[in-house]
């Protein structure tokens, strides 16, 4: 989600440009010297700010405590995969949709199959997160939405339709797999 940054009088305001289902989600941007809210909505430190020596910062620990696995560690590389190809896809079809929407009303209908597949991938994301292994109807479903959404954005010549198309197109292969994967595995349902 594309956010815009300024400074006036002191205070920092944070418009949002896309407001929608998903509220304030989102990466924020930033200029110099700001703070960057990523999808946390925690206040991290930009790499243009000086480093804190000796400052405590609170950070995951790497090693399991207690013996206790991280859900991470169950999910398959083709459930990581999944992931993976999802968040790109939302941040791609979620930048072409605004595109879409700026060049006018005859790229109205490629903006709206845009956001939706914005949308579904970021609900994809979230339910996958929670336990990718009891979805599979779900994830079933949106291989469907997005094959239908693929047919029509190849329909456009526009590159950065395009761009989505494949990046549809990699997603829908890596969630094709994931699917067959967990169902092989027995883990769905």
């Amino acid at each position: 989600m594309a956010q815009q940054h300024s400074q006036r009088g002191g205070y920092r305001q944070v418009s949002e440009t896309r407001m929608g289902s998903r509220g304030t989600r989102g990466q924020a941007g930033s200029t110099g010297g700001q703070t960057n809210e990523m999808q946390t909505g925690q206040p991290q430190q930009m790499e243009d700010e000086p480093s804190a020596v000796g400052k405590q910062t609170a950070q995951q620990p790497t090693a399991p405590i207690g013996g206790k696995e991280k859900f991470e560690d169950h999910l398959t590389s083709e459930v990581e995969l999944v992931l993976d190809d999802f968040q790109k896809l939302e941040t791609t079809a979620e930048w072409c949709s605004d595109w879409c929407a700026e060049r006018g009303p005859q790229l109205g209908e490629c903006a709206r199959i845009c956001r939706d597949v914005a949308d579904i991938a970021h609900l994809g994301i979230q339910l996958m997160s929670r336990n990718p292994y009891r979805h599979i109807d779900i994830g079933e479903m949106m291989q469907r939405v997005f094959e239908q959404s693929l047919a029509e954005l190849r329909q456009h010549p526009d590159p950065p339709v395009q761009d989505t198309a494949h990046v549809l197109e990699r997603a829908l292969t890596s969630l094709s797999r994931g699917i067959s994967a967990v169902q092989r595995e027995g883990l769905g349902r």
